[in-house]
């Protein structure tokens, strides 16, 4: 897990809390590299969004917010509130191209899905944390406490599995999803397997293939 190390040794000295997430969050919990992944990602809190783009851009980094539809802005400035997708990009890095869409600062991107071996592209996820809670966002009534919702190992935090396997559990056709259940599932203890059987009941009230697995004794 070469990936985690570099973006460890990156953020030394940075002034926000952040975890990895995404598939490196499965391989951080389960103890080993599960399968290769397309990029890096680090959730934050809302709140500590401008920090995290002014600590990447004084690292070399340029900052970029995803406005969906393939497009994506070039922050000159400071970062505008709404956007949850932003990542970091150094200089020369083989993972985007960007082309010009004739809008100021706005870019046309295509991402190469051929793995990272360098933290040259780094992208942030903004989630709400109130009050200890992480709050899940893409469906009400779901929030995880933060002591359970970031973990840690060998002082690196990352996300919890069955956090990020509720976030991969609306998109099974993706590369590497079910993968990840499979790799998470059978070190989940019965409080996260529980946890997430609810999570995903909430979030599909029509039903989900992972939840019968999840409540099977």
């Amino acid at each position: 897990m070469e990936m985690v190390k570099k973006i460890g040794r990156l953020m030394e000295g940075c002034s926000f809390d952040y975890a990895i997430c995404g598939g490196y969050a499965i391989d951080l919990f389960v103890g080993y590299k599960t399968r290769e992944h397309g990029d890096i990602d680090l959730m934050l809190s809302w709140d500590q969004k401008q920090l995290a783009a002014d600590y990447l851009h004084a690292k070399g980094y340029e900052i970029y917010e995803m406005l969906g539809g393939g497009k994506v802005r070039h922050m000159v400035h400071e970062l505008s509130d709404e956007r949850r997708n932003v990542f970091g990009m150094k200089p020369g890095c083989p993972l985007v191209e960007l082309f010009e869409t004739g809008e100021e600062n706005v870019y046309w991107m295509r991402f190469h899905h051929d793995g990272q071996n360098d933290p040259d592209y780094i992208e942030f996820l903004f989630n709400d944390i109130h009050e200890g809670m992480f709050i899940y966002p893409r469906a009400e009534g779901i929030s995880r406490e933060k002591n359970k919702a970031i973990l840690e190992r060998d002082r690196v935090r990352y996300l919890a599995p069955e956090i990020c396997l509720l976030y991969k559990s609306s998109e099974l056709d993706r590369d590497g999803y079910i993968a990840d259940f499979e790799a998470a599932f059978p070190l989940l203890d019965a409080e996260q397997k529980s946890w997430l059987a609810e999570a995903l009941r909430a979030a599909f009230p029509d039903g989900h293939e992972w939840i019968e697995r999840l409540e099977k004794k």
